[in-house]
């Protein structure tokens, strides 16, 4: 065999097998650091207590504009109808307690999952929840929030 098919065959069996031995690109490990989940949690955090407190402007700035909320009883929100539900005390929040928190971070995208239990009026809800945030002009964003039910003994995995 000539050097220059030598040399070809070598190449097409290297990047072949690069191919075949790369990850995927849903098994992409995430980048963040612990620092950056320390700021992506504290601004979860300060999107809770802007639910408690009722701060629509906190809130406002907290949610990205295509925002949307699915409840755990499948009522779906946009930052518009959330808002304006705020506004009105239509469901006034009077405490939320998140804990079992699992964070991971891909760049601009994090992404929260864990159980929160809230006090809203009179009813106390506990579930699952996994929330996805953007960063943007160097604050993190709400983007998408799904909760879930609570289940007998289920939690996050961790």
């Amino acid at each position: 065999m000539p050097a220059t098919q030598l040399i070809r065959a070598i190449g097409m069996t290297t990047a072949l097998a690069w191919v075949v031995t790369a990850p995927p690109a849903w098994a992409v490990k995430p980048t963040g650091s612990h620092a950056a989940e320390a700021a992506l949690l504290r601004a979860e955090d300060a999107l809770f207590a802007a639910d408690v407190n009722h701060d629509v402007a906190a809130i406002e700035r907290g949610f990205a504009d295509e925002a949307i909320f699915v409840h755990a009883n499948g009522m779906t929100q946009t930052k518009a109808d959330y808002l304006a539900a705020t506004r009105a005390a239509k469901f006034p929040i009077k405490s939320i307690d998140a804990t079992d928190r699992v964070v991971r971070i891909f760049g601009t995208v994090g992404v929260v999952r864990g159980i929160k239990t809230l006090v809203v009026g009179d009813m106390h809800l506990s579930g699952t929840y996994l929330t996805v945030y953007v960063l943007r002009d160097g604050r993190w964003q709400m983007l998408d929030e799904q909760s879930s039910p609570a289940l007998a003994g289920a939690g996050p995995a961790k």
